[in-house]
C-alpha cells in the first residue's frame, strides 16, 4: 500500500528533492523551474499584500487599537507600557506595536500604509514559508499548489490590509510548528534541542503577541505530531472520533435550545428568563467539560499511539517549546512589573482577561460548528475542498506531512469549537495548515489522481467555482464604478478585470491551466475588493474619522477647550481609538454631566466630543438650545462634536 512505509518508519525524514527543475510535472507546471516559480510567487505575493495597501484610512475600533499606540511610543519614548489618549492600553502585549513603530520610524511618517506594513510583510513571509517548508517533504508540485492555495484564500489577504495581530501571529504560529515537528522527527539529541529552541522563540514572539491563546495550538498540533508519527494512526482516529463525538453531541443539542430561548426573550418578548438563565449556565458549563473531555482524550490517544521510544523525547521538544516561549516573552513581562507593580498586573490579569474573555463569549458565542462552516468562506474557492480531508484513502496514501496538516488543522478548529466565543480571526493561524493539506489535494485534481466520489465533485466544483469567479470580476468591476466616483478606482478595477480574463484566455485547456485560471480569477477578485473597500472608505467623509480629527486638533492647537467622554461600561481607555490616530493629541476627560451642561452654556467657547447616542445624557447642555452639534455624525459609531459656538472657519483643515 502507498505510503504504508512511511508508517512504520515515523521518524525518517522523506528525501528532499533536488533543486533542479522539477521533473514528472504536467506540461504547463513544468514550464516554471524551482528558482522562476519562487520568483513569480514572490512577484505575486508583493502585488497581492501590498496593492493600496494605505488607501482605506482607519475606520474600525480594532485598527485604531493597533496604529494608535505606535505613534504614541514614538512621542512619548515609552515602549514598555502601550497607552491610547495617554492612558495604559494593555488589552494585548506590545510586540506588534514595537513592528508599527518601527516601521513607523523608518519611513519617517505615521500613515496607515506603514501600520500594515508588518501585516502585508508577513502574509507574503507566511506563503513563501508555506512553499519552502513543504517541498522539503512533498513534491513540488503539491508544495505549489499549497502555497497557491493560501496565498488565494481571502480571509488571509483580507486581514493583510489590515494594521492587526492576525497574519503577523499565523506567520510565528506556523514557524513555531513546523519547528516543533521538526524536533520531534529530528534523530539526533542536538538537532532536537536546536529546533525546539527555534520553535520556542517563535512561540515566544506569538505570546508578545496574544498572549497565552497560541499555547493551545501548539498543544493541539503536538498531539497531532504524536498521532501521525505513530505506528497506528488510523486506530488513533477512531479512538479519537468517538471521543470528539461524545464532547460536541450535548453542545449541539444545548445550543438550539439557547437559540430558541434567546428568540422568545428578545424578539417575540415572552418572558422566559429561568430557563434562559438556565439553559445558558448549561452551554458555558458543557463549553469547559466538553473541552477538558475533547482535549484529554486526544492528549491520552497521543501518548498510547505514538511513536514508541520517542514519547518522552517528544515531550521534552513540547517542553522546550514552552519553556523558550515563556522565556522570550518575560523580559517584557518583569520589565512591566517593575514599571507598574503587582497590583497593576493583578488588576490588569482580572480585566484584560477574566472580564474581556467573559465578554467575548457573551458577544462572541456562535454555533459548535462556527468554524467549519466559515472556513468553506475564508479559503474559497479552495474551503470546498475541505471535505476531502475526510477521505480514508488520501489518509492512508498521505505523505506524513499531509496527514499532519489534516490533523493538526482540524484538531485545534475542533478546540476552539468548544471555546464560547468565536470569532474567525482566532483560527487564522492554524489555516496554514489546512491550506498545505488543501494544497496537496489541488495538485492531485491537477494530475487526475482522484478517484470517486472525490473526482466527480472535483469535476462539478472546477468550472462552477471558475464561472462565479468571472462573474465577480465583471460584477465588482461594475458595481465600483458605479458607486464611487473616482476615475483612478475605475482605471484599476477594469484593469485588473481585464488582467484576469487575459490570464482566463490564455489557460484554456487541461486541468492545471483550469486550476491556474481559477488561481487568477480568485485572486483578482480578492483585490478588487479590497481596493474597493479601500476607496469606499476614504473618499466618503461619512465613513471616516479624519476630517474630524483635523478639526479637533486645529482647536486643540490653537487653544481652544476639547473634551471627550470615555466609554461607558468598558475597560477601554479611549472609545474612539481609530479618531485618536488621526488626531495625534490627547484629549482631557469630562465625565460629569452637569460639569458639561454647565461649560456648554457659559460664555467661553468649550467643545466636546460625543456620539450620537450620547446625547440623551445631556439634557441640561441641550435645554437652553446654545448647544448644538457643530460636525457629524461620522463613522460608524456616530461621532459629533458639540459645541456652544460655531466652528472657526479660519482653523479648519481642508475646509
Amino acid at each position: 500500500m502507498p505510503g504504508s512505509g512511511l508508517l512504520e518508519q515515523p521518524a525518517k525524514r522523506l528525501q528532499r528533492p533536488s533543486r533542479a527543475a522539477p521533473q514528472g510535472l504536467p506540461g504547463f507546471m513544468n514550464r516554471f523551474p524551482r528558482i522562476s516559480f519562487t520568483w513569480t510567487l514572490l512577484a505575486i505575493a508583493l502585488f497581492a499584500a501590498f496593492f493600496e495597501l494605505g488607501r482605506s484610512d482607519v475606520v474600525t475600533a480594532n485598527e485604531g487599537q493597533r496604529t494608535t499606540p505606535p505613534a504614541e511610543m514614538l512621542r512619548s519614548g515609552q515602549y514598555i507600557v502601550p497607552t491610547i489618549n495617554g492612558v495604559d492600553y494593555l488589552a494585548k502585549p506590545p510586540m506588534l506595536y514595537w513592528m508599527i513603530a518601527g516601521v513607523y520610524k523608518a519611513t519617517g511618517s505615521v500613515s496607515e500604509f506603514a501600520a500594515r506594513v508588518p501585516s502585508a510583510a508577513s502574509t507574503v513571509l507566511l506563503v513563501l514559508c508555506l512553499y519552502w517548508l513543504a517541498r522539503r517533504e512533498t513534491s513540488e508540485h503539491e508544495a505549489r499548489w499549497a502555497a497557491l492555495a493560501l496565498l488565494t484564500a481571502p480571509f488571509l489577504l483580507d486581514r493583510s490590509h489590515l494594521a492587526e495581530i492576525d497574519v503577523v501571529l499565523s506567520l510565528a504560529v506556523f514557524l513555531c510548528l513546523m519547528a516543533m515537528r521538526g524536533a520531534c522527527r529530528a534523530e539526533s539529541a542536538g538537532a532536537r534541542a536546536g529546533l525546539a529552541l527555534a520553535g520556542g522563540l517563535a512561540i515566544g514572539a506569538a505570546t508578545l503577541l496574544k498572549g497565552p491563546p497560541p499555547y493551545l495550538m501548539v498543544f493541539t498540533c503536538w498531539i497531532a505530531i504524536q498521532i501521525v508519527e505513530g505506528p497506528d494512526s488510523s486506530q488513533a482516529l477512531r479512538a479519537g472520533g468517538k471521543w470528539t463525538l461524545a464532547a460536541f453531541i450535548p453542545h449541539l443539542a444545548i445550543w438550539p435550545i439557547v437559540m430558541l430561548l434567546m428568540y422568545l426573550q428578545y424578539v417575540a418578548k415572552l418572558d422566559v428568563t429561568p430557563w434562559l438563565d438556565m439553559a445558558q449556565w448549561a452551554s458555558r458549563t458543557w463549553h469547559r467539560i466538553a473541552l477538558a473531555l475533547y482535549l484529554a482524550s486526544w492528549l491520552y490517544l497521543a501518548f498510547r499511539y505514538g511513536p514508541k521510544g520517542r514519547r518522552l523525547s517528544n515531550l521534552g521538544a513540547l517542553l522546550i517549546v514552552a519553556l523558550a516561549g515563556l522565556a522570550t516573552a518575560a523580559p517584557w513581562g518583569l520589565a512591566l512589573l517593575r514599571a507598574r507593580g503587582w497590583a497593576y498586573i493583578d488588576g490588569l490579569l482580572h480585566t484584560e482577561v477574566i472580564e474581556r474573555t467573559y465578554e467575548a463569549s457573551r458577544i462572541n458565542g456562535g454555533s459548535p460548528l462556527f468554524y467549519a462552516y466559515n472556513l468553506l468562506a475564508m479559503m474559497a474557492p479552495w474551503g470546498l475542498l475541505l471535505p476531502f480531508h475526510a477521505s480514508r484513502t488520501q489518509w492512508r496514501e498521505g505523505s506524513p506531512i499531509y496527514r499532519f496538516g489534516v490533523l493538526g488543522g482540524w484538531l485545534t478548529v475542533g478546540a476552539f469549537s468548544l471555546i464560547a466565543g468565536k470569532e474567525r480571526e482566532y483560527i487564522l493561524p492554524i489555516m496554514s495548515l489546512l491550506a498545505l493539506s488543501t494544497g496537496i489535494l489541488i495538485s492531485r485534481i491537477a494530475s487526475g489522481e482522484l478517484r470517486g466520489w472525490m473526482a466527480s465533485w472535483a469535476r462539478i466544483w472546477l468550472p462552477a467555482m471558475t464561472a462565479l469567479m468571472a462573474a465577480l470580476v465583471i460584477g465588482i468591476a461594475i458595481y465600483y464604478t458605479v458607486a464611487e466616483q473616482s476615475i483612478l478606482l475605475w482605471v484599476e478595477m477594469w484593469t485588473l478585470a481585464l488582467a484576469a480574463f487575459g490570464a482566463a484566455a490564455i489557460w484554456r485547456a487541461g486541468a492545471q491551466k483550469r486550476l491556474a485560471r481559477l488561481c487568477a480569477l480568485s485572486l483578482v477578485v480578492i483585490i478588487m475588493y479590497i481596493t474597493g473597500r479601500g476607496y469606499h472608505f476614504s473618499l466618503n467623509q461619512e465613513n471616516t474619522p479624519k476630517p474630524l480629527a483635523d478639526i479637533c486638533r486645529s482647536l486643540i492647537d490653537n487653544g481652544y477647550t476639547l473634551e471627550t467622554t470615555p466609554r461607558l461600561h468598558s475597560t477601554q481607555p479611549f472609545p474612539y481609538p481609530y479618531f485618536s490616530f488621526y488626531l495625534e493629541r490627547n484629549i482631557p476627560f469630562e465625565t460629569n454631566a452637569d460639569a458639561v451642561a454647565a461649560k456648554l452654556n457659559g460664555s467661553a467657547p468649550y467643545f466636546y466630543l460625543t456620539h450620537k447616542d450620547m446625547l440623551k445624557f445631556m439634557p441640561k447642555a441641550l435645554e437652553s438650545g446654545k448647544a448644538h452639534v457643530v460636525y457629524g455624525p461620522c463613522t460608524s459609531r456616530k461621532l459629533l462634536l458639540v459645541s456652544n459656538t460655531e466652528l472657526p472657519k479660519d482653523l479648519l483643515r481642508g475646509e
